[in-house]
């Protein structure tokens, strides 16, 4: 069997869905268990025998919440991606099967709340079509489909205490149970398939959209070494020097790939370091063991006393494990099995309790899974710590990309505009592919609602604002166009833009300032901060909400100048200065020379500081006075590892390299503390992994060596290298072209080598005050 996943058109702004038929899988019905109501969590197997001649057969599939799709016994594979009900898709697949008699199984399960909440639901659901003389044979409505129900599984509350987690329950499984499903029934419809209306009429449920996206990447592997053992641990047991240096070699034979056997009435506890950060599903083999229960728990890192502090991360001795995951039941014969759902970490805990039969585990594995992103830039220098910096920002990329970008894959798993923003733009300096990034922002422009403001964060059970992410969600669209975009991919979204910034209106005062708005105000994880807003923002205007406001303006004019919509583009020119004309006098303090985040200027801010200068609010004379006055002003809030992007970006502008290579020290600490990812904040930080905190090697490519888009789709290039300190830059950095290939010595103010451009891809060379025309291929030397 050989199969393929077929990529349909993509229309998401044509509203004729659930109007009228758009695609096949549109004529075949959704279906559900007979005995099941839409209240029902459930794990539900449909299955369907038939008989195929030796060819291809096209498919088309999707279910609520999510499916496992199987051809004799064969992952083709897993979905749908995530989106919410107005949007949500099916993945299609053309499949060459040899002649003969042949059976689909689609484990499909709908956990309600105990499901992550980044998984949106219409109600329990299940659809499938085929094409050609299949369609009457396989798709559901048409052909006749059996279902059962799986038994054996109940939800376990969530054990990890004191922080917001979100990523849904995890299960306790019965494995006799669960192998041993009821009698099949016949299936029921819950929507019948589509027929076009000529007068508009929309059926209400599921709009189906075709998938965008790869299939996620996935690999079985058992990585690491336990490290420590117990055979008395409890919720606060503190683990000891002596259970790290005791650990039999019998145990690690897993590793190798080799059973090993547990004896009866033994309570046995497992330490396995990963020796990285994983996203993955859980999987058991175990034979015998009746009545053996195993515990699989998932973990970042382990705890200090007070179980808030983490401390180094690679030490174990003198800590505690507080984590989360399922627990399986044995039942005396030989099983496999893996988890529902993926969980996250570099740590797991084994936790086994044998009865009056011992175990044998034949395997304990990782089915690894995340989006296929790999980094195909690189960056080379004298300093070889950039190294691992590069290193730990590929991997927390890597962990928070799935069928989305998120916050974070142990405690959320869920997308953020700010977060998305610093990772979009990282992608962008990791791989040639842009789907994911096109994919994300079509899911905020989706969770637009009536207000115009998308969600904070999305897809999402739970609808939450921010009005200062809405903003930057505008800065979204306008990084994608320039590195990515075309001017008909912008067409299709402006619209969303154009909305933000007529909401945003309503919330100006009388003095045309910004003031108090809805939602969550959230700039960045100050210390001082509380819940990182700026201070006195939740009732009164504040100078980095209205400068936002203002650089949102400013970037919308330019889109509406690629669309040559001149009017627009002179309307929010016209608003940008006129809230200039009141931010200035408001914020700005002439004996700090500096910009008060606060109508008192009682407070002061990097951000506020940064979002001027980048925004062009202070004009050429002033601003360096004012990044000056920043650089040496000793009360400000600092930005941290988030807002940290902005400041790179402002020490970027001024030709400060040095500056943003001095700020770099926070993340060459990781390693040596433990970390294999970048952390949400600085200690105690709550995540080990944050994407948000990949962005230095964004800025090792378009800050230190310069690399900027400089028309939509990256059209043309500016290079313009700030390499503070560093004696050399050899550097690849995908072009949807190809690869742009740098290779620079600097000594003093010369600068000299080579820049290689892709065929097609013209731009220019800036050092200093010299300026060199780019083609292919140039030799460059400059002083």
């Amino acid at each position: 069997m050989k199969f393929e996943k077929i990529f349909l058109d993509f229309t998401p702004h044509l509203d004729d869905h659930n109007i009228r038929i758009l695609n096949h899988i549109d004529t075949a019905a959704w279906v559900w268990h007979p005995d099941l109501t839409t209240l029902d969590s459930a794990f539900v197997k449909f299955i369907k025998t038939f008989e195929s001649k030796d060819e291809t057969i096209r498919v088309h599939l999707s279910a609520d919440m999510r499916f496992e799709f199987m051809i004799d016994n064969i992952r083709v594979c897993r979905g749908p991606d995530r989106a919410d009900p107005e949007h949500w898709s099916f993945s299609s697949y053309d499949i060459t099967l040899e002649a003969g008699e042949h059976q689909i199984e689609v484990l499909v399960w709908h956990l309600h709340d105990d499901a992550p909440l980044g998984l949106p639901t219409y109600q329990p659901g299940f659809i499938f079509a085929a094409e050609g003389e299949y369609d009457n044979l396989l798709s559901t409505g048409k052909a006749n489909w059996n279902c059962s129900i799986i038994h054996g599984w109940k939800a376990r509350p969530k054990t990890l205490k004191g922080y917001f987690f979100v990523v849904g329950n995890s299960l306790e499984i019965n494995l006799g149970q669960w192998k041993n499903t009821e009698e099949t029934k016949k299936v029921i419809v819950i929507k019948p398939g589509l027929k076009s209306s000529g007068t508009g009429l929309r059926v209400q449920g599921w709009k189906l959209f075709p998938s965008t996206m790869p299939d996620q990447y996935n690999s079985k592997t058992t990585p690491g070494e336990f490290r420590a053992i117990t055979h008395k641990w409890h919720d606060n047991y503190q683990f000891t020097e002596k259970d790290c240096a005791e650990i039999p070699t019998n145990y690690q034979k897993l590793f190798n790939h080799e059973s090993i056997h547990i004896p009866p009435n033994t309570n046995l506890t497992l330490i396995w370091d990963l020796k990285n950060y994983y996203c993955a599903y859980s999987e058991i083999a175990i034979n015998k063991g009746k009545g053996t229960t195993i515990e699989w728990l998932w973990a970042e890192s382990l705890f200090d006393e007070t179980k808030k502090a983490k401390l180094n991360r690679n030490d174990i001795a003198g800590k505690y494990f507080d984590g989360h995951g399922n627990k399986w039941i044995a039942d005396g014969s030989k099983h496999s099995h893996r988890s529902h759902w993926w969980w996250s970490g570099r740590y797991i805990l084994i936790n086994i309790k044998t009865k009056e039969e011992e175990l044998i585990i034949n395997e304990l594995c990782l089915d690894e899974t995340n989006y296929p992103l790999t980094y195909e830039g690189s960056f080379e220098t004298n300093d070889d710590e950039f190294t691992d910096i590069q290193t730990i920002a590929t991997r927390v990329m890597q962990m928070c990309a799935h069928e989305h970008f998120m916050d974070c894959p142990y405690y959320e798993q869920l997308m953020y505009v700010g977060d998305t923003r610093l990772e979009i733009l990282t992608n962008f300096i990791m791989q040639q592919d842009h789907r994911l990034p096109a994919r994300c922002i079509d899911l905020f422009d989706f969770s637009r609602r009536d207000h115009g403001f998308v969600a904070e964060h999305t897809p999402s059970r739970q609808n939450q604002l921010s009005t200062t992410f809405s903003m930057i969600s505008c800065w979204l669209i306008h990084d994608y166009l320039m590195w990515r975009g075309s001017k008909e991919w912008l067409q299709d979204r402006i619209y969303g833009v154009r909305s933000a910034l007529d909401q945003c209106r309503i919330y100006l005062r009388e003095d045309n300032l910004i003031g108090k708005m809805p939602g969550w105000p959230f700039m960045d994880w100050v210390p001082e901060w509380k819940l990182g807003n700026v201070p006195t923002s939740e009732e009164l205007p504040t100078a980095p909400i209205n400068i936002m406001y203002y650089w949102t303006l400013r970037k919308a004019a330019e889109l509406e100048t690629h669309l040559n919509e001149t009017e627009m583009a002179s309307r929010y020119n016209r608003y940008a200065d006129e809230i200039a004309e009141k931010i200035i006098p408001a914020f700005f303090d002439e004996k700090t020379g500096l910009f008060a985040d606060d109508l008192a200027h009682l407070h002061y801010s990097e951000h506020a500081q940064c979002l001027a200068l980048l925004s062009g609010l202070i004009k050429e004379d002033k601003a360096l006075s004012v990044f000056e006055n920043m650089l040496g002003y000793k009360d400000l809030a600092r930005t941290t590892i988030y807002f940290s992007y902005y400041l790179f970006e402002t020490m970027k502008q001024f030709d400060r390299g040095d500056l943003i290579i001095e700020k770099f020290d926070f993340w060459k600490k990781l390693k040596e503390q433990g970390f294999k990812t970048a952390v949400e904040q600085p200690e105690p930080s709550r995540s080990d992994c944050h994407a948000w905190g990949a962005h230095p090697m964004y800025h090792m490519h378009a800050s230190l060596m310069g690399i900027r888009p400089t028309s939509i789709g990256f059209g043309t290039i500016e290079i313009k290298p700030s390499p503070g300190d560093l004696t050399f830059i050899k550097s690849k950095t995908p072009h949807p072209l190809g690869m742009i290939e740098c290779d620079l010595k600097f000594e003093g103010n010369t600068c000299k080598g080579s820049v290689n451009l892709p065929e097609g891809l013209t731009g220019q060379f800036i050092w200093r005050n010299k300026t060199i025309d780019l083609q292919s291929n140039n030799k460059i030397m400059c002083s």
